[in-house]
């Protein structure tokens, strides 16, 4: 979790204000630069079915969040292993009902508007 709130937000923040750390400044980086970070948490999301091992944990949802946001906004490429793992997520039963009371609830409240 730590690495996705630190290396990776750091990594992706700079990387998407254009900001690339020479060579030389790399070491003074929580990340050392995006390209790396990026084939650490590809590597991260591969090694085992979740992120601490054969179970879905908070670690998970974390750093998820991170995953489906970037590859929302934009800022990470799709590459194939990150798109595989947000879909394993994606499609989990506790994840589809999340979706529909969110989706339940923007209907309440736009009906509450409209009202």
């Amino acid at each position: 979790m730590f690495f996705a709130a630190g290396p990776v937000e750091q990594a992706v923040t700079n990387h998407r204000a254009g900001f690339v750390p020479a060579p030389e400044q790399e070491f003074f980086f929580g990340y050392g630069s995006y390209e790396r970070t990026l084939d650490q948490l590809e590597k991260a999301v591969q090694a085992r079915p979740f992120i601490a091992g054969d179970r879905f944990t908070a670690a998970d949802i974390y750093i998820g969040s991170h995953i489906g946001w970037g590859l929302g906004l934009q800022t990470l490429p799709p590459r194939k292993a990150l798109l595989d793992y947000i879909g394993k997520l994606v499609e989990r039963d506790a994840f589809k009902r999340g979706v529909a009371k969110d989706e339940e609830l923007i209907a309440q409240a736009a009906a509450a508007r409209a009202a």
